[in-house]
């Protein structure tokens, strides 16, 4: 039978008449859409088959223009989607389609970070004003840290202005701090750091990483083995350091290395940019991948011994494994750490992030991903 449309001469090429019209198949395209319409179901341009819930078998990546949903009637936009004139659902962003129940939205694979009640985050005071201290979070405003959003000398009480005086006494500009989100909205992110393991941190490293790579943990505190404590800001900012109560079963890395330095200089050295590893670790950071050492106290304010040169070593193998992970965008978490980590004992600190040795060193971590992949897990 033959189509009934009405044809023009414009860039959408014709113009449906809304008359239900018969493909090669012999089914009716306005009738199905209109059966999804009642029935609820979804159908995803990528997906062949759809089924009875409507929901996504699979993980997706779309492109900026690619098409989503072909009848967008029966779908909420999420963020990273909006509706063409003919209804349809398009992708305006590239990353990771995600669904819930009709909500459809794009997750970008690289953005700035965007907050969530409760996240662990890790950041920078780069201002006091008024009652508050606004820390740098990576995200797309400063985050803000209330006076009575903090724990003070004295237990829990009233602020007084006298406290206010003395609000550098417990956070200074650049000092380095870890929060957590407490509340956020579109113009404003509010952060607290009221439990003991929240507050100053020193003795160890921050890494800048894009926050996408950083996954979503029942636990962002994590002791490794070896004597080494990260923080996983879900903002991109891990902060690296010696744990101060290794476990009995700490690896001996000195022994499987070909190199025993311990001179920071040599282990933060990058094979292939000597500018980077001649800058002294003092300086604070403003490029992914780049490290510097703070001088306050720690989060807990219980360790604050002498950072052994063994712990030195630990926390740089540390580093630059995250740092391999970010150059080959793989997912940051503690079981990738720990296979990239394992994989590089046979190398020298400096030699890691050598351009022919970070993919061997991140094979085990890219086979995990894979997997976790081809089993629908979340890996972002």
């Amino acid at each position: 039978m033959s189509s009934k449309h009405n044809y023009r001469d414009d860039e959408d090429g014709y113009e449906d008449s809304g008359e239900d019209y018969q493909n090669d198949d012999g089914f009716s395209s306005n009738r199905m859409q209109d059966d999804d319409e009642e029935q609820g179901i979804i159908r995803f341009a990528f997906q062949k088959e759809s089924s009875s819930k409507g929901q996504l078998k699979e993980i997706h990546i779309v492109t900026p223009g690619e098409l989503i949903v072909e009848n967008g009637s029966n779908v909420l936009c999420g963020h990273g989607t909006y509706r063409n004139e003919r209804n349809q659902l398009i992708s305006s962003v590239c990353g990771v389609v995600e669904q819930v129940n009709k909500l459809i939205s794009v997750r970008p694979v690289r953005a700035r970070y965007h907050a969530e009640v409760g996240d662990v985050i890790v950041g920078r005071i780069s201002k006091l004003t008024g009652k508050k201290w606004k820390v740098d979070v990576q995200a797309r405003q400063d985050a803000m840290l209330d006076l009575n959003s903090v724990n003070i000398p004295g237990g829990q009480r009233r602020k007084t202005y006298e406290d206010q005086l003395n609000m550098r006494s417990i956070y200074q500009e650049d000092d380095l701090i870890t929060a957590e989100v407490h509340r956020t909205d579109g113009s404003s992110l509010q952060l607290q750091t009221r439990s003991s393991r929240y507050g100053k941190l020193a003795n160890g490293v921050m890494v800048r990483v894009h926050p996408s790579l950083v996954k979503r943990c029942t636990q962002h505190f994590h002791n490794f083995s070896f004597g080494v404590r990260v923080i996983l800001g879900k903002n991109g900012y891990i902060w690296i350091s010696a744990s101060g109560k290794p476990s009995s079963d700490t690896m001996d890395i000195s022994n499987s290395r070909k190199s025993s330095s311990t001179n920071l200089d040599d282990l933060l050295a990058v094979a292939d940019t000597e500018e980077e590893a001649s800058r002294p670790i003092s300086k604070l950071t403003s490029k992914p991948g780049e490290p510097f050492e703070s001088n306050s106290f720690t989060a807990s304010g219980t360790y604050t011994d002498v950072v052994t040169g063994k712990d030195r070593e630990a926390v740089c193998r540390t580093r630059n494994a995250i740092v391999c992970l970010q150059y080959q965008f793989l997912p940051i978490y503690p079981e990738t750490i720990m296979d990239v980590y394992e994989s590089s004992l046979q190398l020298s600190v400096k030699d890691m992030l050598s351009r022919d040795k970070i993919p061997l060193i991140t094979q085990t971590a890219a086979v995990r991903v894979q997997k976790q992949l081809m089993n629908n897990e979340q890996v972002f």
